[in-house]
């Protein structure tokens, strides 16, 4: 069964490709997105444990708060999060918390993942593994964005798309295929940590 820091350590393996204490101190402190998703992480363990989010809940919440605020990110601790995720270039990243996140995502500024209101449910995204999602993307409704999948800069994906594809526009189209190449930078495996 998986820990929060295994958590912590597959997303810190994202930026550094090590999991060293040097290395999460320098990440923690010279990475917004980072250190913003260490605190997404120890609400979410906290918030699941009923005896602790009575008693460390409320104080690291103050945290992660303050660097919603600060970093302009807003993804919360209830949203299911995969392995390895990774925030370029923070600010302007708005997650539904019914939206579901695979393993190795990469998310950049100005991304919406988004519901769609339906009636009285909300339908939300799920992201499968291996997506790079661009700068000012928007990701809206009830879709689901497959594995190895690239979503260019300012789409607005409101269908499906299938894997292995590089996506672009309004509403967002297929342009091309991916062929070969490593799609995902430091891409974390179970067998990584």
């Amino acid at each position: 069964m998986s820990t929060w820091i295994d958590y912590v350590k597959s997303d810190l393996y994202r930026y550094e490709k090590k999991t060293t204490l040097k290395s999460f101190v320098k990440t923690y402190v010279l990475r917004g997105g980072f250190k913003y998703l260490f605190w997404v992480r120890v609400n979410s363990a906290l918030y699941k444990n009923k005896k602790m989010r009575y008693i460390l809940f409320p104080l690291t919440w103050i945290m992660w708060r303050r660097y919603t605020y600060k970093y302009g990110i807003s993804i919360p601790y209830t949203t299911k999060i995969g392995y390895g995720l990774k925030i370029n270039h923070f600010g302007g990243i708005v997650v539904n918390s019914n939206s579901i996140i695979g393993n190795n995502v990469t998310i950049c500024h100005g991304v919406t993942i988004g519901n769609n209101e339906i009636g009285h449910t909300l339908a939300c995204p799920t992201i499968k593994d291996k997506v790079y999602v661009a700068p000012g993307a928007k990701i809206i409704g009830d879709i689901t964005v497959n594995e190895s999948v690239v979503i260019g800069v300012n789409s607005v994906v409101v269908k499906d798309i299938s894997p292995r594809v590089i996506v672009g526009g309004i509403p967002a189209k297929v342009l091309r295929e991916i062929v070969s190449g490593e799609l995902v930078k430091n891409e974390y495996l179970l067998e990584s940590i």
